[in-house]
């Protein structure tokens, strides 16, 4: 049953830092239009959250699933960098990209618990 345990955790884990994640990178959007309202500006910044997202993504779920102790948390964790690229180029949203990753990392982090014994 501890699969279960580190499957379940995992998925909070995921959700939990999908979700600030896509708070943090909307709302530097948000400021960044509202402080330079020019296309320019925005197309620069946008790119620069892009990446941030990104990063953030992988670090954040790297971090909580190496913490709760997944084998493999690298692994996974940047399996979530494939899904922040299919979650931008889609219209899933912040509650669609969450329950995505959440559902991903916690399939992961079960299956790898399983696959270690």
């Amino acid at each position: 049953m501890a699969y279960l345990r580190l499957a379940v955790a995992g998925a909070v884990i995921g959700g939990v830092v999908a979700l600030v994640v896509a708070a943090l990178t909307n709302g530097g959007a948000w400021l960044a239009s509202t402080l330079w309202p020019t296309p320019d500006a925005n197309i620069g910044v946008g790119i620069v959250l892009l990446a941030t997202r990104a990063v953030l993504l992988v670090l954040g779920a790297w971090l909580g699933l190496r913490w709760i102790g997944v084998p493999g948390a690298p692994f996974i964790a940047a399996g979530t960098l494939l899904l922040c690229g299919i979650n931008t180029a889609t219209a899933l949203g912040v509650l669609g990209s969450t329950l995505t990753v959440a559902a991903y990392t916690g399939l992961a982090s079960g299956v790898a618990s399983i696959i270690r014994g």
